[in-house]
């Protein structure tokens, strides 16, 4: 079965998602589609916290400084495409890039926890959207 590509005005844009999307929902903008993710398990909810907490911890403990963050904060690699990973951080000399609720561009670490629903779009399209922004 051939699957016609989605028409530019079907798209949503950076600034509906914003508008669309409530807040406290995850969702993800990829290339022009709102994903919109089921509720956190209990599980997936621990690890995201895990993760954001080593990554604080860290930084804080090396005295590094930046900025940790959890999910439902977005990442604006473009238009149409604007992550929220369940984890990340952005390194101090790049803090010029985030703003109160997104940031422009890639973090530097992006972290995903993947579930049954999200297999595919976390190992695949989200995976590469990262490597494309720079996301080290």
């Amino acid at each position: 079965m051939i699957q016609k590509a989605p028409l530019a005005e079907d798209l949503a844009t950076f600034d509906e998602f914003c508008t669309l999307v409530p807040d406290g929902q995850k969702a993800d903008l990829i290339d022009g589609v709102i994903h919109m993710a089921s509720p956190d398990t209990q599980r997936a909810n621990a690890l995201g916290f895990f993760i954001a907490y080593l990554i604080e911890g860290y930084t804080t403990a090396k005295n590094v400084g930046g900025f940790t963050f959890i999910s439902r904060f977005a990442c604006k690699i473009s238009d149409f495409r604007a992550p929220e990973p369940d984890a990340g951080y952005v390194r101090p000399e790049r803090l010029h890039l985030v703003h109160d609720q997104h940031m422009d561009g890639g973090p530097d670490i992006a972290v995903e926890v993947v579930s049954r629903e999200s297999r595919s779009r976390d190992y695949g399209e989200k995976r590469d959207l990262y490597e494309a922004a720079g996301v080290s």
